[in-house]
């Protein structure tokens, strides 16, 4: 009995798999590698020159605990962390913040966040209304 998908065509879809497994894994180290660069660099001042470090703490503090789960059998860690994911949710969260964020300002921001992506989600799983015209 033959097999239905030759060997060659088997070979180059193990080789292209593996190629891609390897591309996911070091996009996910060095997202991973950025991850804490990326929270440290999220700083506020309370004037011109005037760092103010217990908001950019408080904000720093709640960005450590946004993470993005990777896909079932993805993850490249025991955390489960999708880095890639998490460092793309980090920066949208901080382009939400207010310039001088409140207590609630960073769970508001990452709330917006939330609504932007599932929404961006949904138009992309929406069949568009012109098709088959």
């Amino acid at each position: 009995m033959e097999n239905a998908v030759p060997f060659q065509d088997r070979m180059a879809a193990a080789q292209k798999a593996k190629r891609e497994s390897d591309a996911w894994v070091r996009g996910q180290e060095q997202a991973r590698n950025q991850l804490n660069t990326v929270i440290l660099d999220c700083t506020f001042n309370s004037g011109p020159n005037h760092p103010d470090p217990s908001t950019s703490e408080m904000v720093q503090k709640f960005l450590k605990r946004v993470i993005v789960p990777a896909p079932a059998g993805k993850a490249i860690d025991p955390s489960g962390t999708d880095y890639i994911a998490t460092v793309q949710w980090i920066r949208a969260v901080i382009q939400e913040l207010p310039d001088h964020p409140k207590l609630g300002d960073p769970e508001k921001a990452l709330q917006r966040v939330r609504d932007n992506f599932a929404a961006q989600a949904e138009a992309k799983n929406r069949p568009n209304k012109h098709d088959g015209w």
